[in-house]
This record gives C-alpha cells, structure tokens and sequence, in this order.
C-alpha cells in the first residue's frame, strides 16, 4: 500500500511555504476555511503524480498571484515522499518557473515561456524518464482512478467504466448466457451463418441482418398486392373453348386446300399442245447457246496457248540471266570483303615495319653508361671485374634486342610488303572484270525481254457479241414472246375465278386469324394466371421470412436482456452497497448501453450518481469503487477526498485517506491524524 510520508510546498498556488508531515502515513485529516489552501494540496498531489490538477482542469499552472496579477521569477515547487508497497521511500519533486532571454544587442531580458524541471530522490532528470519512473509506481489512468473518488464515475466514459468493471468480474461469452436460459437456445440455430459449418454470427451481428432483412421484406411486401391486382385486371374476358387448337388445325388445312386450287388456275393447262411445242422450242434453244458459248471457249483457249509458252521461254531465259547476275554478285561481296582484309593487314605490315625499323636504330645508338661503373653508395669506383661483366650483360642484351628486331623484320620486309600490294592490285582488278560481266549479263536482259512486245495474244469478241449468239437469241426471244402471249390469254380467261378464289381464302385467313387471337388470350390468361399464383406464394414465403426474423429478433431481445442480468448480477457481486446500471431501456422498446454508477440513497432506494445523488454518499461509493479495483491491480494509492465534511459515515477502506475538510473556525490548516 503506497502512502504519502510528507508533502512540502513553496510559492505553490499561492501557499509560500508549508510542509505537511502524515506521520508515516496515517490517515490525515487536514481542516481549514475556504482559501486556506486545502484544494491546493489535492491540486500538488496529482501534478507530482501525473501533471493534471485535481479537478482535471486543463492548462492548469502552480503560479502564485499577487494583487496585481502572477508574481514572477520565483520557482514554484512541490515536492513529496510517498512509501512503495515494497517499503522503498521515493522523494519526487517538480518545479515550475518563468524563463528570459536577452535581446540580441541589449541588456533587457524578455519573458520566454515555463518550463518544468523534474527530480526524483534529488536527482534532475528529463520529463520523459520522471513520467516513465511514476508510470512504473502506478499509470497515470490508475492513478487517476485509485486517488480520487469521483474520477471513474464522472470523468471516464461509459464505455471504460463498463471495460474496468469487465476487467473485475470476467466478461461473459453469448454460450454462457444461451446455456443458463434454456429458452432462448433456440437462438444458437438462429445465428448460424450459411454456408459456414458451426460458425455463428454474433447477436448485434444478426440484429444488424435481421434490420436489414425486415426493411426488404417489408419493401417487398409493400410492392405484391400491386402487382397482383395489376395481373388480375390485365386478364382478358374471353371465353374458354377446350377445341381451339383443333379449330385451328382445321382452318390451316382448308387454306392449303384453297392455295393449292388458286394455283391451278393461275397456272396454263399442263396438257396443252401449244404450250408444249413452244416450252421444247425454248429449251432446245437455250441448249444450241450453250454449246455454242463453250465451243467458242475451247478455241479462245487453243488460240492462246501457243502465245502463252512463247512468252514463258522468253521469261524462262531472263530469270536465268538475272540467277548469273546474281552468283557473280555475291562473288562480288566475298572478294570485296577479302580486300578489305589485304589492305587492312597491308597497312598493319607497313606500320610494324616502321615501328622496328625506329627501335632498330634507337636499340643501335644505345652507348654503355660508365657512370655505373662507380658505386651509388660509397662512390667508390666498382672492380673491373664486375665492370666488366655488366659491359659484357650490357653489349649482350643489345645484341640479342637487335637479333629479335631482325627476325621479327623479316616478316614484314620490303619484298613482302610488295608481294601484298600486288595481290591486293590483282585483286582489284579481278573484281572490275566481275562487274564488267554483270553489266553485259543485264544488256541481254534487255535484249531479251524486247522479244516480249512482238509476242501477240489473239484478241476474241465476248460471244454474246457473236453473229451466232445474236440469230439464235433471235428465235428465243420469239419463242418466249409468244408462250408469255399465251400465258396472258389464259390468265385474262381464268381472271374471275382467280379473284373468286382469292376471296375465298381471305375469308379463311381471317377467320384462322380470329382463331389464334382467341388462343394467345387463353395462353395469356394461363400466364397471367401463374403470375398471381407466384406472386400469392412469394407473399406468403416473405411473411413467413419476416415471422421467423421477428422471432430471432425477439429472442435477440431475450438474450440481451438475459446477459444485461448476468452482467449486472457478476458486477455487483464485487461491491457491498454501489451498484451500476449497465443498460437502459429505449421508450420504443430494445436497450441501450449504459454504465452509471448507482448510489445507495434514503430508504435502501439507489439513486444514479449523475440524478441527485448527495455527495457525501457520492464519497463513499467512489472510496467503495477504488477499494475494489485496487484489490484487483493488486496496488492502493492514496486517497484524496475533498468536501470531506459532507460525510457522516466512513466506508473503511484499506488505504491511506487525506481528508480535506471545510470549516469556518480555522483560518490555518490544521492536520489531524487517524
């Protein structure tokens, strides 16, 4: 159980300087009027711990004022030895003060801002490293909790008091509460996702669905009884003959019947002799033309023949002229590339040459140098022995430098160098000769292919444009002239019953017509039929749907209500006389998440802490609250109880308590231990 040993302040919040001892920590009770300071030592104590005033009022600063505003340079500081549970006495200490600076080229000092500076047993250190050493005493949101009685019902949300108290009693899982109501288990079915073996949805999940669900069923509901009586009102009166497609059958067959007459009336008497003649005439004419136009064919094509292979000799000789002309050109290439070659290595020669030629008589002026025939050292004149032997090593290196440059010179020698350039001009002059073949190869090209303008391809007339093809067209013209002739005196002599049979099937038309009519109204009136059927079904399957999403969402209902109990119940089990609503009830109907603290009032009645609940009853719920969770983080803290005089009767709690009393006969503190 941490405790606070001693709290010293100077120039804080307008004390000067005081020092409270809490007799090794004791529960203190410290007295005084309004203005003397009480507030001030709740506002020291929670600054050292985590830098926040005790009401939690932002930007808030330990400045001292005067009458005419904050007093300026002075340190404001507070410091204070508080007792780990482990034993250890940790000194911590902040101090607040102005900082200036002097202007660049004066000596007036300009205000600059504040700045903290931080110690821990006497030590200074850094902001970060005092928050992270407090931190491991206890986190700021902890401490918060564990010094204050009112912070965790009126400063945190609902949803951290509801996490902490989760913390404290476990959560409960949806199994456990399905498993305690054996009528809601139904429900487990319910939450069962498609197409997913044994895997469930959650219950806010399946509201979700179920909300979804209910508004496209209730949309599409809506939308039926529309479309139904839309279906009915379209159906047509007609009335039901179970023989239509027979009728129908029938009529088709009397149509064909008459069609068949009308074309033997339009049509010239199959048997008549004129006709006869005059068809055969026709067809023995087409026949003679023909025979006439492939005859006529066959010797177009014999005339052209002969043309046609004269003139693939002529196209025979030239490409063969064009393949020489070819051969020789690549030939052409080859030996260009080889060229090349001889004149690049000519050059090669002619430059190795002159390099030896330099190096010959560079190597032959070289002169042996007597200035190494005296020591470097000493500078003593070396034995003539060993002068002789260098001059010997000299004279032979020369020697055999020269040697080399001789024989490496016979390979590019004058008469060498000539015999290239030779090659190379013979070369040259071979592949002039070459081109000399390919200009005379393409004059017979020329010469060759002239022969093909006094080739002549005998021209031949179309043979519609023959004296033969005009007589015999002649004669068919005639002949079908005078069958169309006869045609036409047949037809003006069947004129009357033609039109009498015509009208005979235009009756028969309409009245198959009126038929089918009456058969697409009765496959209609099936359609339509089937439309409303379907539509009756759907509306009875989406009432169904909806009954069964009602009753999930019922049972949805049950659930919750069920776990709110079990939830409560868990909670409350770990408080003697607080309370807490965890949910509301919406006036519509359904629950709403809710965390209040719930205070026990006047007659055993629990009053919520935010609705009228007095405050010294407010005191004892928080110490109640604080004396729970700090069983549960396993750590206490010290307790800072302000409005101390509202309470008449102590919850007792495991914890050092300061209490922060109002009086109206003490114009100093005054410090009371328990």
């Amino acid at each position: 159980m941490a405790k606070i040993l001693t709290l010293s302040l100077t120039n804080f919040q307008g004390v000067a300087s005081q020092r409270i001892d809490f007799a090794g920590g004791l529960n203190t009770t410290i007295y005084g009027r309004n203005g003397t300071g009480k507030s001030t030592i709740a506002n020291a104590i929670t600054w050292l711990l985590y830098d926040k005033a005790a009401d939690g009022a932002r930007n808030y600063s330990p400045k001292t004022h005067g009458p005419d505003g904050h007093l300026h340079n002075l340190d404001h500081v507070a410091e204070m030895e508080i007792e780990l549970d482990s034993g250890t006495v940790v000194t911590l200490k902040r101090v607040y003060h102005e900082i200036y600076h002097k202007k660049r080229g004066t000596n007036t000092e300009e205000f600059d801002g504040h700045v903290t500076d931080h110690f821990i047993d006497g030590v200074p250190i850094i902001e970060r490293e005092y928050k992270a050493r407090v931190a491991e005493i206890c986190p700021p949101d902890t401490a918060k909790v564990l010094t204050q009685p009112w912070y965790f019902a009126e400063s945190m949300s609902k949803d951290e008091r509801r996490q902490i108290l989760l913390q404290v009693c476990g959560d409960i899982t949806d199994q456990d509460v399905l498993w305690h109501n054996p009528e809601i288990l139904d429900l487990q079915t319910i939450l069962l996702m498609p197409g997913k073996s044994g895997a469930l949805y959650t219950v806010d999940e399946y509201r979700k669905i179920a909300a979804v669900t209910k508004a496209n069923i209730n949309r599409e509901l809506g939308a039926i009884p529309s479309r139904i009586d839309e279906a009915t009102r379209a159906i047509p009166e007609v009335m039901l003959d179970p023989n239509i497609d027979a009728k129908i059958d029938e009529k088709r067959g009397q149509i064909d019947e008459a069609n068949k007459k009308l074309a033997e009336v339009k049509t010239p008497a199959s048997n008549d002799e004129a006709d006869a003649a005059i068809r055969a005439e026709i067809a023995n004419l087409e026949a003679k033309i023909a025979e006439g136009r492939a005859k006529y064919a066959e010797k177009i094509t014999a005339s052209q023949s002969g043309a046609n292979a004269r003139l693939m000799d002529v196209h025979t000789r030239i490409n063969a002229l064009k393949d020489d002309a070819a051969e020789i050109k690549h030939e052409i290439v080859d030996r260009r590339r080889s060229l090349d070659g001889m004149r690049h290595d000519l050059e090669m020669m002619r430059t190795r040459r002159k390099q030896l030629l330099n190096e010959h008589a560079e190597v032959t002026a070289q002169q042996w140098d007597t200035a190494k025939e005296t020591c470097p050292t000493c500078k003593q004149k070396l034995p003539e022995a060993d002068i002789d032997a260098m001059r010997e090593q000299f004279n032979l290196k020369r020697s055999e430098r020269l040697t080399g440059i001789k024989a490496e010179g016979e390979k590019v020698g004058k008469d060498i160098i000539e015999a290239k350039e030779k090659a190379i001009a013979e070369a040259a002059q071979n592949i002039a000769e070459r081109e000399k073949d390919i200009a005379g190869i393409e004059a017979k090209v020329t010469v060759t292919r002239s022969e093909i303008d006094n080739i002549k391809t005998p021209k031949f007339p179309d043979y519609m444009e023959t004296d033969e093809y005009r007589a015999l067209m002649t004669k068919l013209n005639k002949a079908r002239s005078d069958r169309n002739a006869l045609i036409s005196k047949v037809k003006v002599e069947a004129s009357g019953a033609i039109t009498a049979q015509e009208a005979v099937i235009k009756g028969l038309s309409d009245e198959l017509a009126t038929l089918l009519q009456v058969k697409a109204n009765l496959e209609q009136i099936d359609k339509l039929k089937a439309r409303i059927a379907e539509l009756s079904e759907q509306e009875k399957k989406l009432a169904e749907e909806y009954e069964r999403t009602e009753r999930g969402l019922y049972l949805c209902e049950l659930f919750v209500r069920a776990k709110v109990s079990m939830l409560t119940a868990a909670i409350n089990e770990q408080f003697t006389k607080v309370r807490f609503r965890l949910f509301k009830d919406y006036i519509t109907g359904g629950l709403i998440d809710d965390c209040e603290v719930l205070v026990p009032g006047q007659g055993g009645a629990f009053v919520p802490w935010g609705e009228g609940a007095n405050t010294g009853a407010k005191i004892n719920a928080g110490l109640e609250i604080i004396g729970v969770l700090s069983k549960h983080w396993g750590t206490s803290l010290p307790i800072i109880c302000d409005n101390a005089e509202c309470v008449s009767d102590w919850t007792k709690i495991d914890a050092q308590v300061i209490k922060l009393v109002v009086t109206t006969t003490d114009d100093k503190l005054r410090v009371e231990y328990v």
